[in-house]
């Protein structure tokens, strides 16, 4: 038998025009062990974090894209992340570092576009059930992002220092949260 001849080079073709919106997050394929830490939602054509943007104990943030929305998240392993969570939330340095890797992500997405953030701890436990939630709720983050465009957010905090002719007992503490507020 002859070996076969190469083929002839053909020409160069165009590349294929760009989408408009990126597409869907193929599902994903990591070990069945790892969960999704969601941050929060933004326009599913918001553009990647930056490489070096990482979150819960320093790991990569990307986005998972699913019915015009993107998700921000990062991989984490379930066996840390799963039930065993609920016991480290109580060591309060741990329940600090999370807390600030979470407000440090949302406060880069901010900087970037309009965020809608989800709680602390908001894990999937797959893409596929991520990836659901986008769908069923697609209405509402739509909505929500649509009311935030545009918008800001501002702290006040205010602070009340009784006169030095005041009498003491005429500032008492309240007595509970309600009364506080």
């Amino acid at each position: 038998p002859r070996p076969a001849s190469p083929a002839p080079p053909r020409p160069a073709s165009p590349a294929p025009p760009r989408p408009a919106s990126p597409p869907p997050t193929p599902p994903h394929a990591a070990d069945p062990g790892t969960g999704l830490w969601v941050y929060g939602v933004v326009p599913g054509d918001a553009p990647e974090p930056p490489p070096d943007r990482t979150g819960v104990d320093g790991r990569p943030v990307r986005l998972v894209r699913r019915a015009g929305l993107a998700a921000l998240v990062t991989d984490v392993p379930l066996r840390e992340f799963g039930e065993a969570l609920a016991a480290e939330l109580e060591d309060l340095d741990r329940l600090e570092r999370l807390s600030r890797a979470h407000d440090a992500v949302l406060s880069a997405a901010l900087e970037r576009g309009d965020v809608a953030p989800l709680r602390l701890c908001t894990i999937y436990e797959s893409a596929a059930s991520l990836d659901a939630m986008l769908e069923r709720e697609q209405a509402t983050f739509a909505g929500t992002l649509a009311a935030l465009k545009g918008k800001a957010e501002w702290g006040v905090k205010a602070y009340f220092e009784p006169s030095a002719g005041a009498d003491a007992d005429a500032v008492t503490a309240p007595a509970s949260g309600a009364d506080y507020l």
